[in-house]
């Protein structure tokens, strides 16, 4: 099976997958009156290992024809993500703004704690601005427990989850342009799981 029809198998997947019931609990500013969306984030948003205009707030922004800001800086760390955010996200009046982060964090051995506690503090800043938060959870080998802490963090503050971004695409090699980061088809279904979970919020 070549690296198209794998994730086209995998993008048939997630179409009948919805991400964990968001409707369960209320979404803190589900109905912000800013406009921008803003994805938020790492290597992972900025794009690397995607050819150009291939990166997934690119394709995202094709599939629900928004413009997105990309505000994703390689090798950032929960604490470095903090303390670019009011330049980056506050200033920029955002309406919903798509957070993924941490992976860096497990690379510098950042306590999972201070994780936790960084990306919390993200959140209410960018909640108190009036905008919703996507809250988007990861799992990594050795490394699964993001995605829960990420998940019970999203119920608590009324942030929309996307579960665990890199599932059907971190063991797929056809998927992956290395050992961390997707290729464009990769990239391809990062957007599609977002796609599906921002879809009953944008207006």
């Amino acid at each position: 099976m070549n690296k198209y029809s794998v994730g086209g198998v995998v993008l048939a997947l997630i179409a009948l997958i919805v991400s964990w019931p968001n409707s369960s609990y209320p979404i803190i500013n589900k109905d912000s009156i800013n406009k921008n969306i803003i994805a938020f984030g790492d290597s992972w948003t900025q794009g690397v290992g995607a050819t150009n205009e291939n990166d997934y707030p690119a394709i995202l922004s094709s599939k629900i024809n928004r413009e997105i800001i990309n505000a994703g800086v390689s090798g950032n760390t929960t604490t470095q993500a903090l303390a670019r955010l009011e330049e980056d996200v506050l200033e920029q009046e955002p309406g919903i703004v798509i957070l993924l982060l941490g992976g860096n964090d497990i690379r510098r051995k950042i306590k999972f704690d201070k994780s936790i506690s960084n990306v919390r503090l993200m959140v209410s800043k960018i909640q108190s601005e009036g905008a919703m938060v996507v809250l988007v959870g990861f799992k990594l080998p050795l490394f699964s427990k993001y995605n829960a802490a990420y998940y019970d963090l999203a119920r608590e503050m009324g942030c929309v989850f996307v579960d665990n971004i890199m599932s059907g695409i971190f063991s797929e090699s056809s998927l992956m342009s290395d050992r961390v980061h997707p290729n464009d088809q990769g990239y391809e279904l990062f957007a599609e799981k977002i796609s599906i979970a921002l879809k009953e919020y944008l207006k």
